[in-house]
C-alpha cells in the first residue's frame, strides 16, 4: 500500500493522518512529511523507502479566538492564509520565513 514512487499520500483529515502514521510505525517505515515544499531542500534527503506525506488537503484553521490572541491551526495551512485571517482583526505573526504566501505552518 505505501510504495515511495516519487508521488506522496495526502491524507485527507487528522484520523487518516494518525492511521498512516501508526501503520509507518508498526511496519517501521520512516515517513517524510511534504508541506508546500518551499525548503524542502534543507536537512537530510528522504530515504528510498520513506512514505510521503502531503499536509496539502491538511489546511484549514481549528480554531481562533481573536480576543484570547490564540489560534490553533493544521500543518499544512498556508501562512499566508493564517496572516490575511489575523489581518481582519488587526493581528499577525511576527513571522518572515522564504514565500511567506505559501509556506505552511508545519514547515514554518
Amino acid at each position: 500500500m505505501m510504495m515511495h514512487n516519487g508521488e506522496s499520500v495526502v491524507p485527507p483529515n487528522d484520523m487518516a493522518l494518525a492511521e498512516l502514521l501508526r501503520s509507518a510505525a508498526l511496519d517501521n517505515r520512516p515517513v517524510t512529511p511534504i508541506g508546500a515544499g518551499t525548503q524542502q531542500y534543507f536537512g537530510y534527503s528522504s530515504s528510498l523507502d520513506a512514505l510521503l506525506v502531503s499536509t496539502q488537503a491538511l489546511n484549514h484553521i481549528v480554531e481562533y479566538s481573536p480576543a484570547d490572541l490564540t489560534m490553533t491551526v493544521a500543518a499544512g495551512a498556508a501562512l499566508g492564509d493564517i496572516q490575511a485571517t489575523l489581518a481582519a482583526r488587526r493581528q499577525w505573526l511576527p513571522w518572515d520565513p522564504p514565500a511567506p504566501s505559501h509556506a505552511t505552518i508545519g514547515g514554518v
